[in-house]
């Protein structure tokens, strides 16, 4: 292991987020950088996210963010020499309303706006690309050609050796246990290793995130929540190289694996994890399954693929992912200490990790990020967004709203 050290930016967290913030940093000239992760990278949320990246959103400038993702992942083998285990196969968004498929092409307008290419296709069209598909109540889908999906411990391994290869310092089973302010500053991290002095501290801890913005004195809205999806047995018949797909009218997603397909999706009755605090210690785990909750969006599975109605289950996994008061980032310098900077709060951080990344390390180098990212910032939050009596709800509320339709304004 790695001696911690005194750095100029301390990075609090090695998920994808955290190593994508070093791996960024180190490729704008910083090279006195320190990433610190209490047990071991990817050991919080990261090692078991699904993997999907889709970039279009309803905000310009999230979707540009996204599309900095796939740029990243595109390169990331080059620039490091690790493979990501990038598929670019393209993501599939079926409509199964006449107000789905209104909301699709209103998409497609704002796609044409923000320079993605993306295609209205027809059911059968769909099912030809995702064979498994019935194309029962699909009244037309979407395509978008540069989506895909990738391994998540694979592509947070590969930024963390390409920060590694560039000067960035990445220490791991150093636990961060109070920090020493001084005015509007940080100016120490205690860690059961040891002190470390530095100029910025960076708060990239995922679903701890809350937690290590109160050491400082920064309010962090965001808090963890039980996520699911199942692993299938293998498929008959299903082809290589299909793409993603998501169901929204069916509340569910579809990652293609080398043995089977990852199902998963955003139920309305989910529940929060760490509410009373997060166990200690918690690391590469998962949570109890909970077949009962998630067997509305198996039922709706086996209605838009069947198959899966005749094989096995592999697994179901279900494991904490961060959600923040209003499903957006929590980015930004603290409005009361200095040199505190939030990425954390992040639900996708597969599909934003690699644009993520590039945004923090604009935003401490250069003063402000390339693109506006004042809807993320976390200077909109007010101190009741932090409370557990707003929190928990909302983010319940908001997590089970996922998919739904979104109307403009």
């Amino acid at each position: 292991m790695a001696k911690i050290r005194d750095a100029e930016i301390v990075i609090i967290g090695g998920g994808i987020i955290g190593c994508s913030i070093a791996y960024h940093l180190t490729r704008m000239g910083k090279k006195d950088v320190l990433l610190i992760e209490k047990s071991g990278l990817t050991q919080g949320s990261t090692w078991h996210a699904a993997g999907l990246v889709g970039q279009l959103r309803s905000s310009r400038n999230l979707t540009r963010m996204l599309q900095r993702s796939v740029a990243v992942y595109d390169s990331l083998e080059k620039e490091t020499g690790q493979n990501p285990d990038w598929k670019k196969v393209g993501s599939l968004r079926p409509a199964s309303s006449e107000a789905r498929m209104t909301e699709i092409r209103r998409s497609a307008t704002l796609a044409k706006s923000f320079g993605l290419e993306l295609h209205l296709i027809s059911a059968k069209e769909a099912q030809d690309m995702f064979p498994i598909m019935s194309t029962d109540g699909v009244v037309g889908a979407a395509f978008i050609p540069s989506d895909g999906y990738l391994d998540p411990s694979s592509a947070t391994q590969a930024m963390a050796r390409g920060a590694r290869d560039k000067g960035a310092t990445i220490v791991q089973g150093v636990k961060v246990t109070d920090m020493v302010t001084d005015g509007r500053r940080v100016t120490e991290l205690i860690t059961d290793h040891g002190t470390i002095k530095c100029d910025v501290v960076v708060n990239a801890a995922g679903f701890w995130g809350r937690d290590v913005g109160a050491m400082a004195g920064v309010k962090t809205p965001a808090v963890a929540l039980e996520h699911q999806y199942i692993v299938t047995d293998p498929i008959p018949g299903a082809p290589d190289n299909m793409p993603g797909l998501r169901d929204p009218d069916l509340m569910i997603y579809y990652k293609p694996e080398v043995r089977g397909i990852a199902i998963g999706g955003w139920e309305p009755n989910t529940v929060s994890f760490g509410e009373k605090g997060i166990p200690e210690p918690f690391a590469q785990e998962l949570l109890p399954e909970n077949f009962d909750r998630f067997e509305q969006l198996a039922i709706n599975a086996g209605i838009r693929t069947p198959v899966v109605n005749e094989v096995g289950i592999r697994q179901l996994v279900n494991g904490p992912i961060p959600w923040s008061a209003d499903e957006g980032f929590v980015l930004g310098w603290a409005p009361n200490i200095d040199n505190f900077f939030s990425a954390t709060g992040i639900s996708i951080g597969i599909a934003g990790g690699g644009g993520v990344g590039q945004m923090v390390a604009e935003w401490i180098v250069d003063g402000e990020p390339s693109l506006d990212l004042w809807p993320f910032d976390i200077r909109r939050f007010n101190d009741h967004h932090n409370t557990k009596e707003f929190l928990y709800p909302r983010t319940i509320e908001s997590y089970g709203r996922t998919y739904h339709v979104h109307f403009p304004g």
